[in-house]
């Protein structure tokens, strides 16, 4: 919250976002809300989307959506950071083929910046390009 002129946090558990929302008191400059992705999705225009430990729980249509929204909703130049960790197994997608969907969906508009890997978390940063080719990923 220091370093963001603007911050729009979300989460569905309402214990998080409570405890986010005391720790935040006071900082007028950010909103947090408790909101459960894909069903509700944000409003507005972002530059810089953050989705850490959430894409495996989505079935393969929900990461789409998913993908299709920060498609629209982040600015040309914006980036979307994902870490995630890579031996999750009990969900609809493991870290990895999750990651890896998400980021073959942005592919026509966002060119991945960064990719690392160690044996239990990975993390992405895509970069929207400046002038996208206007594509929508396939559901």
């Amino acid at each position: 919250a220091p370093r963001c002129a603007r911050l729009f946090a979300v989460d569905t558990a309402a214990g998080a976002v409570k405890r986010a929302r005391r720790r935040c008191r006071g900082l007028d400059h950010v909103a947090i809300e408790r909101m459960h992705l894909p069903d509700r999705l944000p409003a507005g225009r972002f530059d810089l989307i953050l989705l850490s430990e959430v894409l495996y729980y989505w079935n393969r249509r929900d990461l789409a959506r998913i993908a299709r929204f920060v498609g629209d909703a982040l600015d040309p130049g914006g980036d979307v950071v994902l870490v995630h960790y890579r031996r999750a197994t009990d969900y609809p997608l493991t870290g990895d083929a999750a990651s890896d969907r998400f980021v073959r969906a942005l592919h026509p508009i966002c060119r991945r910046r960064l990719g690392r890997r160690t044996r239990d978390y990975r993390i992405d940063v895509l970069q929207k390009e400046d002038d996208p080719i206007d594509v929508r990923p396939d559901d």
